[in-house]
Order: C-alpha cells, then structure tokens, then sequence
C-alpha cells in the first residue's frame, strides 16, 4: 500500500484524459441520426448505411487532438479529447441499432478500445489522492503518513512540482503541496493532514478526542518551525548553534508536554488516532534530521513511537528512506 508510480501527467495517452460529459456529444449524433418505425437507423439527411456511423466516428477520432493536455495538474474540462464516445456508440445502439447491425458495434469497439483503457487508467488514477510535492520528507509527510496508516495508496507526483514555479498560478495558494483528490484541490499541510486523516477515518468523532487530536497537531507544527527556523538560521556557524538549541533545550521542552499528555499510556486515546500519527510523523523528522537521541529521557514516547511504527503499512514509508527535509549535521 502507500506510494504508487504513475505515468507522467503530461502524457496523454498513459492518464486518458476523458474528463468531459459525453451527453451532449449524444445529443449532436441523435440529431443527425433518428430511429424510424421499424427500429432501423436513418438519417435526417438522408444518411441510413451502417458505412456512413462508422465514416462518421472514424473522422471524428481522426480530428480529436491527441493531446491537449497544456496542464500539469489536472485535465482540462471543456475539450475533446480522447471523448468516450464508446458511450454514445452504446447509447445510440440500444436505441436505434437492430441485430445486424452489431458488426458496426465491434467494429467500433476496436477503433475506441485504446480510449476505453485510458479512460479506466485516468479513473483509476484519479480515484487515489495524488500529492504534488518534490520527492523529499517535508510538508507533505504527515499527510502521507496518516494514508499509510490507513492503508489506503496515493500517488507522489514530484514530477510536476518539479516544474516549479510554473504551477505557482494554478494553486490555491500558489504554493506546494497540495493533494488532488475527487476534482478536488487541498491546499496548506495541517489541511491536509486533516483531509487525510477523515480519509483514513483516524479523526476522532468525540468532540474531546477530536480536541486533543487537533492539538497535537497543532503542537507538532510547532516543533517543525523549530526546525525550519534552525536549517535556515544563516551560515554552517549559526545553524550549527541553532540546532544545538534545538538538540538539548527547545525539542526536550516540546516533547515533555507530550509526555505529559501520554499519561503513560499507549496512545493519546483509548485508540490510536491522527494526533498520534502526527507525533510519530515529528520524531521520525527529528530521527532524520540527525536528532537521534530525542526520545532517551521519554521512554513512554519511545514505546508510543514503536506501537504507532505498526500500525497500517507505515512501516513502508520508513523503509523507503526517503531524502530529508532537515539535516543537523550534529553528531
């Protein structure tokens, strides 16, 4: 589960790019093309051969664009390409066509069966929560952690992001990552986190888990900024100091009101929720950045990091040892 590769978004005939509502390409053929009493295709205009629907789908295929795919991001709504016309072709079988002409429906069938593919590829891929973020563990990894723990497969899209900044204007914020997921755009980390989080059903419905769930987030957000504000102090010198800041006074001060909250216990909760995921998602980071002995003096942390490490398939996202954002350099 987790991570899964996908073709490249800019490659039309791997994601299919059939995002458009035939209907009204059905309602242009039934105009031209009506049922008479006895069932049979004719013509308005005085078409009424088998010859003449393929002709007609054929050209059509021929003058679809193979590629109009000028967004990295998500297909554009209002073209065609690659339509799937296979649905006006059965639309306008069941109503008009009688039995001999079923050839023309095969024949049909072979002409689209490439579309038919790349529309149940585009649907598949679309169906996962895809995240644009370059491929490093930064503001996107807590969103990605609480999927894993659920189980469910997204898609890591640093292709695109490294296209940077030429997404800038089609982003919310104009910054990354955001997650596309549903025809939908989610943007800024804790949002995420969040969006995840439903997804995977590890937001609390009792109001006072929820509270403490969106607290330790909030308070893990705050660790991380920590750690940003040490990687960008300025030079070797400064932020070699800075993460000794870090290292032996202001992590310890932010991991204690953890452990106060603990309580000893395994989770946070009775059962393990997206706060809990947050929390190990911050050691992990800490972990990374070269802050290995963060949990000595908290080994009720300790325990809670190793119960989380089993939950899901978070095990993986480990495993794959993916670049870090934060590297101390502390030894």
């Amino acid at each position: 589960m987790g991570e899964k590769e996908v073709p490249h978004p800019h490659d039309a005939t791997a994601i299919g790019l059939l995002k458009i509502n035939p209907l009204p390409i059905i309602s242009s053929f039934q105009s031209i093309f009506v049922p008479n009493k006895k069932n049979k295709l004719v013509s308005q205009t005085s078409i009424d051969k088998p010859s003449s629907i393929i002709t007609f789908f054929f050209i059509l295929k021929l003058f679809t664009p193979s590629n109009l795919y000028s967004n990295p991001l998500h297909p554009p709504l209002l073209t065609l390409n690659k339509i799937p016309l296979y649905l006006s072709v059965f639309t306008i079988h069941f109503n008009c066509f009688i039995a001999k002409d079923v050839i023309v429906i095969i024949f049909l069938f072979i002409i689209y069966s490439k579309d038919i593919k790349d529309y149940k590829l585009y649907n598949n891929i679309m169906s996962k929560p895809r995240f644009v973020y370059w491929k490093l563990n930064a503001r996107a990894q807590m969103s990605m952690l609480m999927l894993h723990a659920g189980n469910i497969d997204y898609i890591w899209d640093s292709d695109s992001a490294n296209t940077w900044p030429a997404l800038k204007n089609e982003l919310p914020f104009g910054q990354l990552p955001v997650i596309y997921h549903d025809n939908l755009i989610v943007a800024q980390s804790n949002v995420m986190t969040r969006y995840c989080a439903e997804l995977c059903k590890l937001s609390p419905s009792d109001p006072h888990e929820s509270l403490l769930a969106n607290m330790l987030i909030e308070h893990c957000d705050d660790i991380f900024n920590l750690f940003a504000k040490a990687k960008y102090a300025g030079d070797e010198e400064d932020q070699t100091k800075a993460w000794l800041d870090v290292r032996d006074n202001k992590l310890p001060e932010k991991l204690e009101y953890l452990s106060r909250l603990l309580k000893g216990k395994t989770f946070f909760s009775d059962n393990h929720h997206m706060g809990d995921i947050a929390v190990f998602s911050t050691v992990y980071m800490a972990n990374q950045a070269g802050l290995t002995d963060c949990l000595v003096l908290f080994p009720d942390l300790k325990r809670h990091y190793d119960k989380v490490f089993e939950i899901g398939d978070i095990k993986s996202f480990v495993d794959a040892n993916h670049k870090p954002y934060f590297t101390s350099g502390l030894k």
